[in-house]
């Protein structure tokens, strides 16, 4: 474990700067996430990235700090693993009572502003089958983004030109957020301060890893990510202008609006 977290911490994210999160909190155990996502970029046998994990998620439970992500990633890692031995120890170690309930993350009854609508408050969306089915009809231009990915950041200073393109025609702009649950009351700041109107939804783990397996490299997904979809709720774009390239990018949208 010792050399695990070395090759992890010291040599992927000190020396090669192999980092997504660039504040990651080490209170709520982000860099827990960071530590899932090498193993799965790094390690390809599924015994090695099952003992890898679990042993990481063990050693971390054991130090008793109670991290609230180590929940999180305690479910991920039986559905990822569901036959693997880790499952029982894993349970008995972290569970909903290690969080520390005086810190929870965010109301999820949040009252947006006008415009801004969320989804996934009320129906379990886990595939980007359902997620793109909900605007069946319209030309979808979807957002992959994170509040801690600075260009993502950059782009949506650019919200503006395609929000006003975008109004009465049949285009939604939906962003979808790879955030932690753990980082809900940074999202919503996020989405109200740049007043990102059009359909946002906090991702779960299931649509977050599907996200990854059909737009990264199955550990790594590139953030933001642009994506345009069809009428008929097909991939058209799967590298689609960002929106600082607005005319370019209403010059794609435009194609599939007929």
């Amino acid at each position: 474990m010792v050399y695990l977290e070395q090759y992890i911490r010291e040599y992927q994210l000190d020396f090669l700067k192999d980092s997504e999160f660039a504040d990651a909190d080490v209170a709520r155990g982000e860099q827990f996430l960071e530590y899932d996502r090498l193993i799965w970029k790094h390690l390809k046998n599924p015994s090695v990235q099952a003992y890898a994990s679990a042993g990481i998620l063990m050693g971390a439970a054991l130090k008793g700090r109670g991290e609230p992500i180590l929940v999180g990633l305690k479910d991920k890692f039986k559905a990822d693993y569901p036959d693997s031995k880790f499952n029982q120890p894993l349970e008995s170690l972290i569970s909903a009572s290690s969080t520390n309930t005086n810190e929870q993350p965010g109301n999820a009854g949040h009252s947006f502003s006008s415009g801004i609508n969320v989804l996934g408050m009320d129906e379990e969306i886990s595939s980007i089958r359902d997620l793109v089915g909900k605007f069946k009809g319209k030309v979808v231009y979807m957002d992959i983004w994170a509040t801690w990915c600075t260009p993502c950041m950059f782009g949506m200073n650019h919200h503006e030109p395609i929000g006003q393109f975008s109004k009465g025609k049949d285009i939604v702009l939906l962003y979808v957020s790879v955030d932690d649950e753990e980082r809900r009351a940074r999202w919503e700041k996020v989405i109200e301060d740049k007043h990102l109107t059009g359909y946002h939804i906090l991702s779960n783990y299931a649509l977050r890893d599907e996200l990854i397996q059909q737009f990264g490299d199955g550990a790594y997904l590139p953030l933001p990510t642009y994506l345009i979809f069809d009428k008929k709720g097909k991939l058209m774009e799967r590298n689609a202008k960002q929106p600082s390239h607005n005319t370019l990018l209403f010059n794609q949208l435009s194609q599939y609006h007929k």
